[in-house]
């Protein structure tokens, strides 16, 4: 036993001692030292004979990647010699034509830094055959409108002509469509065929995007280049188990221009923000209440707009009803259909006895004929009877009802004893309260009065204390990363903050009339201009995320509105 294991170790000695006599190398290498403009380029830095660690890639602009690192660990023993070596592997995408070096990796070995080598390529443009080529098959990118609002539902396709039959589609440096909220949608797109310029092809849309435009601005989408998997003929099918050999080919699609408007300006609180066609239904609780009594109002809509932009319509009089925030019961997106539709519950308590009328109302803009259209729903005749005046005070005093004992016939006085309740040191701790009580705001008048405290000061206090308690949950979300979140509960403390220091109902507070109605009330114009670049910022970044950066500001900028207005 002892034998065998003495030989294990010797073993592994000899292997250990082979594999670090050698030196370790780190080699970059690339498939090809001369390619075609818009085609690939595969890179590998293999690390020989050692562990590394820290490896860094260089930059390789102007090549862009389009996948990396791969690494991949192997192992040999040849004629007794032992070889292990890492590899990262990167794909590259050459855009523009000329000579570039792709400049050395590093990697820490035992302490030490290794570089690789330098590996020069060269990037040809394409030739007429490659051109010839291209006729073959290439990829247009289609659009159901170039010009466009801000809210509305764009179909972007990705649209393959092609006469060779083609088994993959892969774009390799797709657009980050800035300025859109973007959505992958499930199309199952039929394989036609046709006619273009005096050639035949078959032509599919091979994928669709879904965009919202968030702001407006002219955007171009593409150029994207993308590689085809093309059936080769020269290799077909020879039996059952092996399968075909695909040929990659890079084709370069042209760039699209948007142009994304704004809309309108609309007078009507109905408006939601809804773009596109939309339907609407609703329904009422109960038409005959008492003044203690709850509504219930549900109104449906559904459409083809940005869903993340429908908001609540307004077509409650504040007059007749206390209204509370709306309420979202159900928010469902059917990406298929590309609808989506939601459910808002409205409760409202009418504010004296009479006979009222609700008439829900849902406004949008229609695109085919650039105007809004105003749906309405069956009129609701709400009779409201005098109630109680307060119906949780009425149940408070029924659980409060004393319930009396028998009437005593005689009585039995006893002395306390032992108690501290009425005794000496009760009065004295009570006495003592009160008195610290006294001089605490007698010192503190004093020096109110005297201009030892700064009322300025004070009221600076009081505004950053409010501000603090109304972004408190904000800051939670932007602690934990969550961007989304985060700039939606800015965008509703911020009209809370408005609703409750001007008795607005926050579901008035749309961003159309936040400066009208700020200027009503006399705020000053730079505060006025502030929490509309807010609302802008916290849109624009709604779907994007939010880096921690850029949050923070936010963060910082509501806090200043809610410290301006309250000074």
């Amino acid at each position: 036993m002892t034998q065998t294991k003495n030989l294990l170790s010797l073993a592994l000695l000899f292997i250990a001692a082979t594999l670090f006599a050698q030196a370790p190398s780190f080699v970059a290498n690339v498939d090809a030292k001369q390619v075609l403009q818009n085609s690939t380029i595969n890179v590998e830095f293999q690390l020989k004979n050692a562990e590394g660690s820290n490896f860094q890639p260089p930059n390789f602009s102007p090549l862009k990647p389009l996948g990396g690192p791969s690494t991949q660990k192997s192992m040999s023993i040849v004629n007794g010699k032992m070889t292990q070596s890492y590899t990262y592997s990167y794909r590259l995408l050459a855009p523009d034509v000329g000579k570039f070096t792709i400049k050395p990796a590093s990697i820490v070995v035992g302490g030490k830094t290794l570089k690789s080598n330098s590996v020069q390529i060269e990037v040809l443009k394409s030739s007429a055959k490659t051109k010839d080529l291209e006729e073959d098959f290439y990829v247009e990118i289609v659009t159901n409108s170039e010009d466009v609002y801000v809210g509305q539902q764009i179909y972007v396709d990705y649209v393959l002509y092609t006469t060779k039959e083609v088994r993959s589609f892969n774009p390799l440096d797709e657009s980050e469509y800035d300025g859109f909220f973007s959505v992958n949608a499930t199309y199952r797109a039929p394989t036609n065929r046709i006619v273009k310029d005096g050639k035949e092809y078959y032509t599919k849309v091979m994928l669709r995007k879904l965009l919202y435009p968030q702001q407006t601005g002219t955007y171009k989408i593409g150029p994207t280049n993308i590689e085809l998997g093309v059936l080769d003929d020269n290799q077909r099918r020879r039996g059952f188990i092996f399968s075909s050999s695909l040929r990659p080919v890079n084709v370069m699609t042209k760039e699209v221009t948007l142009k994304v408007r704004d809309l309108p300006t609309s007078t009507n609180p109905a408006f939601a923000n809804a773009v596109g066609k939309y339907t609407m239904r609703s329904s009422v609780s109960n038409q005959r209440v008492t003044t203690d009594d709850a509504i219930t109002i549900n109104v449906e809509v559904s459409g083809n707009g940005d869903p993340k932009l429908v908001t609540a319509p307004n077509f409650i009089n504040p007059e007749h009803f206390d209204i509370y925030d709306p309420n979202i019961t159900l928010d469902e997106w059917d990406r298929d259909k590309k609808n989506h539709r939601k459910v808002f519950e409205y409760l409202v308590v009418p504010k004296a006895k009479g006979t009222y009328t609700i008439t829900p109302e849902f406004e949008y803009f229609d695109i085919d004929s650039s105007k809004y259209i105003s749906l309405k729903s069956r009129t609701s005749r709400i009779t409201v009877t005098q109630g109680t005046g307060n119906k949780d005070a009425a149940l408070l005093e029924e659980k409060e009802i004393v319930q009396l004992s028998p009437i005593r016939t005689s009585t039995n006085f006893k002395s306390p004893s032992g108690t501290f309740y009425h005794s000496t040191p009760y009065w004295l701790l009570l006495g003592c309260g009160f008195l610290s009580m006294f001089v605490t705001g007698a010192i503190h008048f004093k020096r109110k009065n005297s201009g030892a405290l700064d009322p300025v000061l004070i009221k600076k206090e009081k505004a950053q204390r409010v501000a603090m308690e109304k972004l408190e949950i904000a800051k939670k979300f932007m602690d934990e990363g969550n961007g989304p979140k985060f700039y939606e509960e800015i965008i509703r403390a911020q009209k809370e903050y408005l609703a409750d220091k001007y008795s607005i109902p926050a579901t008035y507070l749309k961003k159309v009339s936040i400066e009208k109605s700020l200027k009503e009330k006399s705020v000053d114009d730079n505060t006025i201009q502030k929490l509309v670049d807010l609302f802008n910022t916290c849109e624009l970044n709604l779907y994007a995320g939010g880096k921690a950066q850029s949050m923070n500001e936010s963060y910082e900028d509501a806090k200043v509105i809610i410290e301006l207005l309250e000074s």
